[in-house]
């Protein structure tokens, strides 16, 4: 793609996700980031929906991993893990353990889906604390599924989370964004005019301005997420 040209979105199809994700872990990244809109962006929906929406999005992205034994999926906390059964009718294949209270892990689990923590700021801080203890001796990949990490990339006065008033999530920021790649990034903007930031791995960033439907206008690209 270029600057003028026209791309066409399917809004995130699990198809589209999976391989920017599968591209990214061939490639050896070992901290992923996935931004996918599972809810409609342009309606304010209420918090128990957004965590529904993505726990059930979450279950088809990954049927990707063949080998479930390889796979935790890790939510905020215990009583999510709870209402995730349930959205999924019954027991799953793969692990599931909470970043309050981690489960720790058998040697065969080197894959951590870490599902949605933003809602308790805290909830950053565990994330790098599970990446620290136990993603990274394992020289395994962690997979952070709709974190709105943008919060923690500017940092300063001026930064989402101001880093006097939030020393730990500026050590955060320092030890993990670094890190990050994104394997699939679809931000919504209501506008007007509607747009988007859009990425998959291993193509550029796009600032995108929507047209009609899913097709969008390529405003400009860049090798990096400013």
């Amino acid at each position: 793609m270029a600057v003028g040209d026209v791309l066409t979105l399917d809004w995130a199809e699990v198809s589209e996700v999976q391989d920017g994700l599968r591209n990214a872990i061939a490639d050896g990244k070992r901290v992923i980031e996935l931004e996918v809109p599972t809810t409609d962006r342009f309606k304010d929906a209420p918090l128990n929906r957004i965590n529904e929406a993505n726990t059930l999005y979450a279950r088809e992205l990954v049927r990707m991993f063949t080998q479930p034994q390889e796979l935790c999926v890790v939510f905020p906390d215990a009583s999510e893990c709870k209402y995730a059964i349930e959205d999924w009718g019954g027991p799953v294949p793969f692990a599931l353990s909470s970043l309050v209270k981690p489960k720790r892990q058998p040697d065969s689990v080197d894959k951590y889906v870490v599902m949605n923590p933003t809602f308790d700021v805290r909830e950053y801080s565990y994330m790098d604390q599970l990446y620290s203890d136990e993603v990274q001796p394992k020289d395994g990949t962690m997979i952070i599924f709709n974190a709105e990490l943008f919060k923690l990339r500017q940092g300063g006065l001026m930064g989402y989370y101001p880093d006097i008033i939030f020393p730990k999530i500026a050590e955060v920021r320092r030890r993990l964004i670094p890190q990050v790649e994104s394997a699939y990034y679809l931000r919504i903007f209501r506008g007007p005019p509607v747009g988007a930031l859009y990425r998959k791995y291993p193509g550029p960033w796009m600032v995108l301005r929507a047209l009609e439907g899913t097709t969008f206008d390529v405003l400009a690209e860049f090798t990096q997420q400013s």
